[in-house]
């Protein structure tokens, strides 16, 4: 589908949806990107990118860019919820490198990438067909190819892939949020019983922090008596900036095409964060 010259429309402006339209375009397509949203943004917090990742964003030709990102090497660890160390690391023992860096700021590189005339901001899809019609509150275009990247609840996978399932709720409550600080030691994650969290410093001198819980955590303050810095991370966060949502999944369908339309990221294939693809790493086991 992708040999020669066509026209496309990628719905929903996000990380895969504009990594999918530089890719595109680069291969020659006439490329139009659908955002719903007035502008681009990325509600969430920090994102660490590792070498598979970084890899793709260096063929996107903005890898240098974020790659300006890169963790100054420094010891982390994965410790129990007591503070028991069960793993002893360093950043570069990482193959091929980590970043991290804001979520906001990856989606700014991206969308530089992407000429504005390209653009649609403020656009709701409200119709998507197997042979290529995009149709919004405003008109209707057609498309060579139709790439559904508008997340979870996409547009895209419910008018093509109807029979493909609900989204699943997992009741696994997840919190999230930037400090702008330097990341205090000791980083790395926490595996309680019941929750984990991570403390990662990212670029500019911030500190990104997640948690989550078994179903039945609600709170934010579960995670107070977790080992140090997290407590004192948690009692300098003004609440109202951190990210809460539940983890999400969806069945993924057997068949991520249809006609001229394919779907990628969440509205492919969400899951939960943990079954995402580890970076090779030689952990020392304590």
């Amino acid at each position: 589908m992708v040999e020669g010259i066509g026209t496309a429309g990628v719905v929903g402006g996000g990380i895969g949806g504009l990594a999918a339209a530089i890719a595109l375009r680069a291969a020659g397509w006439d490329v139009t990107v659908y955002e719903r949203a007035p502008q681009f943004t990325e509600v969430g917090a920090g994102i660490t990118l590792a070498a598979n990742a970084l890899h793709a964003l260096d063929l996107l030709g903005v890898g240098a860019a974020v790659r300006a990102g890169t963790l100054e090497d420094r010891r982390g660890y994965a410790r129990n919820q007591r503070g028991r160390i069960l793993v002893d690391a360093r950043i570069s023992d990482f193959t091929g490198g980590l970043v991290a860096l804001h979520r906001a700021d990856l989606i700014a590189i991206l969308a530089e990438a992407v000429p504005a005339d390209s653009v649609r901001t403020g656009t709701r899809v409200v119709g998507v067909h197997a042979d290529g019609r995009i149709e919004t509150d405003g008109d209707t275009e057609q498309y060579d190819l139709v790439v559904g990247a508008d997340g979870i609840n996409s547009v895209v996978r419910g008018h093509l892939w109807p029979d493909s399932g609900p989204v699943h709720r997992t009741g696994i409550a997840a919190w999230r949020w930037v400090l702008d600080m330097p990341a205090p030691d000791p980083v790395g994650v926490i595996l309680g019983r019941h929750g984990e969290a991570g403390v990662v410093p990212i670029a500019g001198d911030r500190t990104y922090v997640f948690t989550a819980g078994r179903p039945g955590i609600t709170d934010l303050d579960y995670f107070t008596d977790y080992p140090d810095p997290l407590p004192k991370l948690i009692a300098a966060t003004d609440r109202s900036t951190v990210v809460t949502d539940e983890l999400l999944e969806i069945d993924v369908p057997r068949h991520l095409w249809k006609g001229r339309a394919v779907l990628i990221g969440d509205a492919a294939h969400a899951m939960r964060p943990t079954l995402g693809r580890a970076p090779a790493w030689p952990w020392r086991m304590r």
